[in-house]
């Protein structure tokens, strides 16, 4: 069965923009815990401590290289007609200010948003395909990586302090310092697989 993965609206633009082709999700205390730690600060094994069994750091990502995930966004629902998407919109593509843009019905009705993490598979009009899965402390992030995550770099030489500033949009002010584990997954968009007993 197919997952979702949810994006900020600001992150489905730079999405559908073609710059964001990574994301960093923070890994819970009870996953990083049991790395096994290198003399440089990096995860090398996972170890199961009922066994005692190692595996590669990446045995517990929620996602693994070759998963087709569907992108969960602020959504609505409204009437076909008025509709290019099988009766739904997207907060990612609506013009601005958001208060303005309404169904044009009779009476006219201010669009409902509905939060990205109930966005059903069957609403979905993005997907993307994992290609590269791995366990790291937020502040290894490269240069690169930095791009990679779709930061808006004109302007700008310091590309981690862009991505800094991104960051801490999404997760709250001070969350860099944290300096968390995260897991970083590398993807790109791919066309909607054939639907799967059971998925809607």
């Amino acid at each position: 069965m197919s997952k979702g993965i949810i994006f900020s609206t600001e992150m489905v633009q730079t999405i559908l923009d073609g710059r964001k082709t990574q994301t960093r999700r923070t890994i819970k205390p009870d996953v990083f815990n049991n790395f096994d730690i290198c003399c440089v600060g990096g995860a090398i094994a996972w170890c199961d401590q009922e066994t005692g069994d190692f595996y590669p750091p990446t045995h517990c990502a929620r996602y693994g290289v070759g998963d087709v995930l569907y992108v969960k966004e602020t959504w609505a629902v409204i009437p076909e007609s008025f509709s290019d998407a099988g009766g739904y919109t997207y907060r990612a593509a609506a013009p601005q200010p958001l208060n303005s843009y309404v169904v044009y019905t009779s009476p006219h009705k201010p669009i409902k948003w509905k939060p990205s993490i109930h966005m059903p598979r069957k609403a979905a009009r993005i997907w993307l395909k994992i290609t590269g899965v791995k366990a790291e402390r937020l502040h290894d992030i490269s240069d690169a990586d930095c791009c990679a995550e779709g930061i808006d770099w004109r302007g700008s030489l310091d590309f981690r302090r862009t991505f800094k500033a991104l960051w801490e949009r999404i997760h709250g002010k001070g969350s860099w310092l944290d300096n968390p584990w995260v897991w970083v997954y590398e993807f790109e968009r791919c066309e909607k697989p054939e639907v799967e007993d059971g998925e809607n």
